[in-house]
């Protein structure tokens, strides 16, 4: 197989020995200080040995199948100032989506940093490859190898500021020794300017240098990344063609040995004078200790906060990477942001980051954020979707809250929900009053239709599989339309209502009580009035905005939200919504399906399952929590949207990797599966619900938060007796604990243990699907000392649940009077003209419900020979209707009804008022034509 392999040799030597630092001089001086080996690494620093094995990458270029993007895994790194992601293209190793200082996208993104290796003058190509996380280091590890010889580089960045290192390695595998060994690290982004031993790079605002620690011929292009010939470009390569590179070489390589050279890369704003002589400088003496500084910064970061121990290391590992995948994307000035390709903080991608962070104990980072988002939108006098992630504090008035623009529906409510949970993890009440004008404007601020209900915010996460897939022309036969009222902005707004109901109560704000709870019944009534459909067992997920019908097909992201988000607890509504809605999505082996007939989703779907299983102590639940991990992409990060193979989507849309909003959401899911920690920091009190699954004897986790407090959690036993072993850390004030054991029996026949000592009494039990829960409340924590409770029980082996699908029905029209003129139109303005017209003569079908054409059929054919109208209005020129091609009324399906129709008599006319598109279609020129 033709490869592409490049001599480099003489050339480059030579632009050397002009650059002042022949060969013979550069050896000697590259191996008389900052060069290290393996060996070196290995003894003095022996936590680089400590990896996530199970969340490793490992491609052959050589394969039959070259690797393609989703099979690819991100892996993150940054500092709040400057961010990169490893992993995501071939050969790995090569660092893309660079920027700094700052993680604004207008500072402009740098591109690609690439490694590579020549030895004797040859560009070797290493096709066996591998990128890891090093454990709780903030240190990203890659490989690139054959039978001879290893390219090992580690990176990882300053703590603060930008600085970005990237140790390179070679190792010797071979016979022999490797000689003439010539490290080269590239960058992709045209040069600015090339001197010995340093490129530099201008995109925006901001500059990159890259250098080394050592002397090195700098090369302004003639680069090429070693790769097979048939490497697909378009999905793997991040390079233009002949990058510009630093070329350092170290000599000869023995038999067994290692080296390697410490480059780095420091991103300034253009301003600023260039630090890289400095740093290059300090880097030849400090013998690594930007290093020991990363790994003592990331490694004290994780262990202040939450932190779990299974018997299943891959779990353990994941909730570790994603709150690394958090932190390294959230901006120095507090700003979540999701960093492939996009930038600026998102209210609504922010959910995964504040919900999982709050779990973990990481308050500061939240309320953080939080007083940033208050600060930008007081800047901007509004409340909406995004704000850059660069806004300054100054002394801008504070804007009158009351008459600020919000967004019509969903963001605002994440708006209060944000600041409810951050109150409920916290008790900080200050926060909250500090803005409390500005979350009131939240709620009343919203759009609600005089029926009681509430749009799409119109951009919602969900919406871009079935919108995206659609335009790359799949067939999207029932995905929902963004121009309908949503069941999902009204759980959100009652959540949000009972949430400002509560606040308001506890903070002072009791005259205002009465105002969120009606507000709050008012919604909750319409939503249960419009949208519960009764027949079905489960909630529809949207309706149309001038007529009664509803969105009949289950759509997960939406179905899953009432017990996740809190619009209500799982009770027998909500059991019947989640189970009823599920028996249409399953897939084999418990995998799911985001609506019945289209197999794109985004991927905090797994999160919204697992949490509800959960919460209904659903004997899917361990299946579900394999399943979301299986769904992530093999750094354990998470793209935003999955193939129906549940991978990383390539050709329809996605494209976006290593997310804090799914890895949140699925975080928090997954701590919230195995723990079940529900805090009231204002009560000092919290419970937790462990789950463990059926062959686990052990289950732990270390500084549980509960406000300023901090509990540990130790499970041991064997399959009929478990004992947990709850401990308080010192403080001034232990809190309270609800234990509930989880047990999987039908009979618990002895609680035991001293928490009675310590005000703890069995309160209840109960049983559900293979599980029985014995609730022990009030245990009140001594500051000194562990409580025990000891549950004995007769084990049964989990029942077996069914997950085959069900066949999806529509099931037919609902026809009320004597209608005989059918109009088809999604426009309430068009709906208007024609009811003016024809009164109770006219019915209107709204084509943003993407109904099955029998559903049609059943309205003007509803027996053979039998018309069911007399005339039929067609407003279906420009649009469509939700997810239909052009020829859908002509040689398509509904084309053929109608001529059918016509043939027994009935009339066809085009509507007066025909309208333009929806808004949410304005973005798809598949709708024109």
């Amino acid at each position: 197989m033709m490869r592409r392999v490049f001599a480099v040799s003489l050339s480059l030597l030579l632009a050397g020995a002009l650059a002042g630092c022949g060969q013979k001089t550069m050896v000697n001086h590259n191996r008389a200080s900052a060069f290290y080996t393996l060996d070196q690494l290995q003894a003095q620093y022996t936590w680089l040995s400590d990896v996530a094995e199970s969340w490793r990458t490992t491609v052959d270029l050589d394969a039959a199948r070259h690797p393609t993007y989703g099979d690819l895994g991100a892996y993150p790194l940054g500092n709040g100032e400057i961010f990169g992601i490893n992993g995501l293209v071939a050969p790995l190793g090569t660092v893309v989506n660079i920027i700094g200082p700052g993680y604004q996208k207008e500072s402009g993104f740098h591109g690609a940093c690439v490694p590579a290796v020549a030895v004797d003058g040859e560009l070797r190509y290493l096709p066996k490859q591998s990128v890891e996380w090093v454990r709780q280091a903030g240190i990203v590890h890659s490989v690139q190898r054959d039978d001879e010889m290893a390219l090992h580089v580690y990176d990882w960045v300053a703590p603060t500021g930008g600085l970005w290192y990237r140790l390179a390695l070679v190792e010797s595998l071979g016979v022999g020794p490797l000689r003439n060994v010539e490290l080269i690290m590239a960058v992709n982004s045209p040069p600015d300017e090339v001197v010995p031993g340093r490129i530099r790079t201008i995109r925006g605002h901001s500059q990159l240098t890259l250098g080394v620690a050592g002397k090195a011929a700098a090369k302004p292009s003639g680069f090429h990344p070693p790769l097979r010939d048939d490497a697909p470009d378009e999905q793997l390569l991040a390079n233009v063609e002949g990058m510009s590179h630093l070329l350092c070489p170290i000599g000869t390589i023995e038999k067994g040995k290692s080296g390697g050279k410490l480059f780095f890369v420091v991103l300034q704003a253009m301003e600023s004078e260039s630090k890289a002589d400095e740093i290059a400088r300090q880097l030849e003496t400090d013998n690594l200790s930007g290093l020991v500084e990363a790994y003592e910064n990331n490694s004290t970061w994780h262990k202040k906060g939450l932190m779990l121990g299974t018997p299943d290391q891959h779990i353990n590992d994941f909730v570790e990477i994603q709150k690394h995948i958090v932190r390294v994307q959230q901006a120095a000035q507090g700003g979540f942001s999701p960093m492939d390709k996009y930038t600026f903080t998102w209210i609504r991608d922010s959910v995964g980051p504040v919900r999982f962070f709050l779990q973990a104990g990481y308050d500061a980072e939240v309320k953080k954020y939080l007083e940033y988002q208050y600060m930008g939108n007081a800047r901007s006098g509004s409340i909406s979707l995004n704000l850059g992630l660069c806004i300054e504090p100054g002394d801008n008035p504070e804007p009158d809250w009351s008459e600020a623009p919000v967004d019509r529906a969903e963001v605002p409510s994440y708006i209060v929900l944000h600041h409810y949970w951050y109150y409920r993890q916290t008790g900080d009440a200050e926060l909250i009053e500090k803005h409390w004008d500005y979350l009131r404007r939240c709620i009343f601020g919203q759009q609600i239709s005089e029926r009681g209900t509430l749009h799409f915010h119109g951009d919602e996460t969900y919406r871009f599989p079935g919108y995206m897939g659609f335009r790359a022309g799949l067939e999207v036969p029932d995905y929902v339309q963004l121009d309908a009222q949503s069941a999902d902005t009204a759980f959100l707004f009652v959540a949000a209502a009972d949430a400002m109901t509560e606040m308001a109560g506890k903070l002072g704000y009791g005259d205002q009580v009465g105002e969120f709870r009606a507000i709050s019944d008012r919604i909750r009534s319409a939503t249960e009035r419009y949208y519960w459909m009764p027949d079905r067992g489960y909630y529809a997920p949207a309706m149309s905005d001038f007529t009664d019908e509803v969105h009949r097909y289950p759509f997960a992201s939406i179905n899953l939200r009432p017990i996740w988000i809190g619009y209500a607890r799982p009770d027998d509504r909500q059991r019947s919504n989640v189970v009823n809605s599920l028996k249409y999505l399953w897939r084999p082996g418990g995998k799911l399906w985001p609506t019945p007939g289209f197999g794109y989703y985004t991927t905090m779907m797994w999160g919204f399952l697992t949490y509800n299983l959960a919460e209904l102590d659903h004997p899917m639940l361990m299946l579900a929590l394999t399943n979301l991990m299986d769904a992530a992409e093999p750094s354990g990060g998470f793209a935003e949207m999955n193939t129906p193979e549940d991978r990383p989507a390539e050709t329809v849309w996605g494209q976006h990797r290593c997310r804090p909003w799914e890895g949140g959401i699925n975080a928090h899911a997954v701590v919230h599966a195995l723990l079940g920690p529900q805090v009231d920091a204002e009560a000092n009190r919290i419970s937790l619900a462990p789950r463990l699954a059926p062959d686990w004897q052990v289950f732990g986790a270390a500084n549980i938060p509960v406000g300023d407090n901090r509990l540990d959690l130790q499970v041991h036993g064997s399959r009929g007796k478990r004992i947990y072993e709850l401990t308080a850390h010192p403080g001034d004030s232990s809190p309270t604990v609800d234990l509930y054991v989880k047990v999987p029996a039908r009979r618990v026949t002895r609680v035991a243990g001293d928490f009675t000592q310590y005000g703890g009494r069995e309160a209840d039990r109960s049983f559900e699907l293979g599980t029985t829960t014995v609730h022990i409340a009030d245990i009140k924590m001594p500051q000194e000392g562990t409580v025990a409770v000891e549950v004995s029980f007769e084990y049964e082996e989990p029942p077996v649940i069914s997950m085959r699908t069900e066949t999806f029905h529509y099931g037919p029209a609902k026809i009320t009077g004597n209608p005989d003129t059918l109009l088809l139109t999604w426009n309430p303005v068009t709906y208007d003209h024609y009811h003016q017209e024809f009164g109770g003569r006219l019915m209107a079908v709204d084509t943003k419900i993407p109904w099955p054409p029998e559903y049609l059929r059943g309205l003007l054919l509803p027996s053979p020979g039998k018309l069911g109208f007399q005339k039929v209005l067609l407003d279906v020129e420009t649009y469509p209707g939700a997810f239909r091609p052009r020829d859908f009324w002509t040689d398509g399906p509904c084309g053929q009804l109608l001529k059918e129709f016509e043939a027994l008599g009935g009339t066809v006319e085009k509507a007066e008022a025909t309208t333009d598109l929806p808004p949410s279609y304005l973005n798809l020129p598949r709708e024109h034509g």
